[in-house]
């Protein structure tokens, strides 16, 4: 089970569409206690509209679809752009 960080509700694993984590924290030995999980594209892009202020960089992999997809590292403005031009 998770919680997306933008609804706050929960969600069975075979719901999880992304997985964002801020790259500084990637090597951390807790990394997957940092990961924000987004149970649509939809929350995600709006959660990254609402921290496009930040100058941090984050890693964001696809885990819905066929294939896993890992965006590389990036602010919340570029994830987007990049977003949009894989659809």
């Amino acid at each position: 089970m998770f919680m997306c960080k933008h609804c706050l509700e929960q969600f069975e694993d075979e719901h999880l569409a992304y997985i964002l984590v801020p790259e500084k924290r990637l090597q951390h030995p807790a990394a997957d206690a940092f990961a924000f999980k987004f149970c649509s594209r939809a929350h995600l892009e709006e959660f990254l509209r609402h921290i496009a202020n930040q100058r941090q960089a984050y890693v964001l992999t696809k885990v819905s679809g066929a294939e896993r997809k890992t965006f590389p590292a990036a602010g919340p403005l570029d994830l987007l752009l990049q977003m949009s031009k894989v659809s």
